[in-house]
C-alpha cells in the first residue's frame, strides 16, 4: 500500500512538473523568461518521470512480493481493503531524539563498536 501511494504521488509530481514547463514554454514564446528556465524544467521533468517509473516498479515488485508471500497466483487480482490514513502523532523533539537514538540499529552498532575498542584499548594496556 505504501509502495503504491509513493508511485500516486509521484504520479502527481509528473502532472505538476509537466504544467510548470508548459506555463515556462509559454513564458518564453512570449519573452517573459530566459531559454534556461525552460530547459531547467525539461530536466526536471525528465528527473521526475525517471522518478516515476522506480516508483511504479517498486510498487510492482511490492505487489509480487505480497503476493509470494501470501501464497496467491501471481496473475489473480488482489484489492486491499483499507487505505493509509495519516495520523498525526503528538511528541516532542527530546523524546522522538532519545527513542530514535534508543533504536537506530546504526546508533546501536556505533556504541557496541566504541565499547569494543574501549575494551581493545584495556586489553592493550593490560599487555
Amino acid at each position: 500500500m505504501r509502495e503504491r501511494e509513493n508511485a500516486r504521488v509521484i504520479g502527481e509530481l509528473v502532472r505538476q512538473t509537466e504544467e510548470r514547463l508548459r506555463v515556462t514554454r509559454e513564458e518564453f514564446d512570449a519573452g517573459r523568461v530566459a531559454r534556461l528556465n525552460v530547459l531547467r524544467d525539461e530536466a526536471e521533468l525528465a528527473n521526475v518521470i525517471q522518478m516515476d517509473t522506480v516508483a511504479r516498479n517498486r510498487a510492482e515488485l511490492a505487489l509480487i512480493a505480497l503476493k509470494t508471500t501470501l501464497g496467491v497466483d501471481l496473475a489473480s487480482p488482489l484489492t486491499v481493503g483499507e487505505g493509509l490514513e495519516y495520523q498525526r502523532i503528538a511528541v516532542s523533539v527530546p523524546e522522538a531524539t532519545t527513542q530514535a537514538l534508543a533504536e537506530h540499529p546504526e546508533v546501536r552498532s556505533a556504541e557496541r563498536q566504541a565499547r569494543a575498542a574501549e575494551m581493545e584499548k584495556r586489553a592493550a594496556y593490560g599487555r
